[in-house]
C-alpha cells in the first residue's frame, strides 16, 4: 500500500499448487527453485515444451530449445549432451520464460570427507538421491578431522 501497489495472494495446498502447475490455470507465478545440479531437470524439465518438459511453468515453448532436449534425451554420449546444454542455455537465457527470484543457493552443505559430492544439491528432506548414488565417505579423514 505505501508504494501503491496491492498484492492479492492465493495459498492453496500442495496438491492445488501441483495441479495448477501443470494445468497452467493462472497467470503469473513464482517458481521457489531452478535446479542448478543436473541440466536435465533444470533444462528439460523446466524449459521443454509441455508434456515432455513437466514442470514448465512459464508454459514457453521454442523450437530449437525443444529440438536441442531431444539431442540430450537421446544421446548417452556427455560431450554431445554438453554441446546441446550450452546452446540450449543461450536460448533460454535469450529469451527468458523465468526471472530467477532466488540467486543463491540455499540448503547446501559440504563435508570434506565426503568424496566426489559437491553440494550440488540440496541435502534437506526432500528426495534428493541422486547424487548420493555415486559418493563415498573418506572413513580416515573423518576420523582425522575428529568426527
Amino acid at each position: 500500500d505505501k508504494i501503491g501497489v496491492t498484492v492479492n495472494l492465493n495459498t492453496v495446498e500442495q496438491a492445488a499448487f501441483d495441479a495448477m502447475g501443470r494445468a497452467v490455470t493462472y497467470d503469473d507465478t513464482i517458481v521457489g527453485k531452478f535446479d542448478i545440479a543436473n541440466p536435465y531437470f533444470g533444462l528439460y524439465k523446466r524449459a521443454r515444451s509441455r508434456p515432455l518438459g513437466i514442470f514448465n511453468q512459464a508454459d514457453w515453448s521454442n523450437e530449437r530449445f525443444d529440438e536441442l532436449m531431444d539431442v540430450v534425451a537421446a544421446s548417452t554420449e556427455p560431450a554431445d549432451q554438453s554441446v546441446a546444454y550450452k546452446e540450449a542455455a543461450v536460448i533460454l537465457i535469450n529469451e527468458v520464460p523465468y526471472i530467477p527470484l532466488t540467486l543463491c543457493p540455499r540448503r547446501h552443505y559440504w563435508w570434506p570427507w565426503v568424496k566426489n559430492y559437491y553440494g550440488e544439491w540440496n541435502v534437506q528432506d526432500n528426495p534428493s538421491p541422486y547424487p548420493f548414488a555415486f559418493a563415498w565417505i573418506d572413513q580416515n579423514l573423518k576420523e582425522e578431522m575428529g568426527y
